[in-house]
């Protein structure tokens, strides 16, 4: 029992649970009263959880440009190289949804998520 808590009131790592990734996605899953479609349509685009909030690193082929553009969480540098880079970005519908999505293909017609 003592290895759980070492001299300065630390909990061992091994005892918890929850760590990283998993931790950030079930903050996630909390602020968005636990809806999977929710988190991936997340608007906050400056929460700090924001990029990880799909329980892994992102890659800039899963943002759109919208959120790029209006992110306080990048600098301006990385701003224009991902937008001028020739990255792919995450492309989106007349509405501002995320195409080609397991949850595009879901969503009918006039199903408006506001």
């Amino acid at each position: 029992m003592k290895d759980m808590i070492d001299s300065k009131g630390r909990i061992n790592r091994k005892y918890i649970r929850t760590r990283g990734m998993k931790a950030i996605r079930k903050k996630c899953l909390d602020c968005c009263l636990n809806q999977v479609k929710e988190i991936f349509l997340c608007p906050v685009y400056d929460c700090p959880l924001y990029l990880f909030r799909m329980g892994r690193s992102p890659k800039t082929s899963e943002l759109t440009k919208e959120f790029v553009e209006k992110t306080e969480l990048f600098s301006e540098e990385l701003k224009k190289e991902i937008l001028n880079g020739g990255y792919p970005l995450l492309p989106t519908d007349e509405k501002g949804y995320p195409k080609d999505v397991w949850l595009s293909k879901n969503r009918s017609e006039g199903d408006d998520i506001e």
